[in-house]
């Protein structure tokens, strides 16, 4: 008897197993395809093969590719003008902190100071309402880069706020770093709220 008991319970067990499996799986693979529903026009953003990557009280990331670049959107949402006004001042702060010089901790003959060369300092480029900037940006998606042997990619960094639905969208576009970022540029720059 007590060896039925056993020979069920593992049978209920890989049963549960196999349909918890199947049940990721067709999770995962609708979680990543060309529809998301975003408060933005989807010329643009059809183009990518998306998949949310992070998820947290105010905010929700989704991330998305094709053969020529990945894109990230941040949306924050309940966010009314002035606290989109500080977000983008804040992130921008970091990351032009990333480029500023500072003191050598061991400051010697050849150099007081460590200092990021100028063309790979971002590059602020004017947009209303939020300014719109361009990176250069490692594999890793990070930035602050200052050699051209470590730099993979230019990165676009596009800030929209719509108003209807009081909600910011953080966008960081990478693109490899041997392609011409115009066209995304126009492409960002076009970008409009759903009303």
């Amino acid at each position: 008897m007590k060896r039925i008991v056993k020979i069920l319970l593992i049978i209920l067990f890989i049963l549960i197993s196999f349909l918890l499996f199947t049940f990721y799986k067709d999770y995962s693979k609708n979680r990543e395809d060309n529809s998301i529903n975003l408060g933005i026009s989807k010329t643009f953003i059809e183009k990518f093969k998306w998949k949310q990557s992070s998820y947290t009280h105010d905010s929700i990331t989704f991330t998305g590719n094709n053969k020529d670049s990945t894109i990230q959107i941040k949306v924050l949402k309940d966010t009314n003008l002035e606290k989109a006004n500080t977000y983008i001042s804040d992130k921008m702060f970091m990351i032009n902190s990333l480029f500023r010089g500072v003191s050598s901790p061991y400051p010697g003959a050849l150099s007081n100071r460590i200092e990021c060369p100028e063309e790979f300092k971002p590059i602020k480029l004017t947009n209303k309402p939020f300014d719109y900037y361009i990176v250069y940006a490692s594999n890793r998606f990070t930035y602050g880069v200052c050699s051209w042997d470590l730099i993979k990619y230019k990165s676009i960094i596009y800030f929209l706020y719509c108003n209807e639905e009081k909600s910011l969208y953080h966008i960081k576009l990478f693109i490899s770093n041997d392609k011409e970022i115009s066209d995304y540029e126009k492409m960002l720059t076009s970008l409009k709220c759903l009303e």
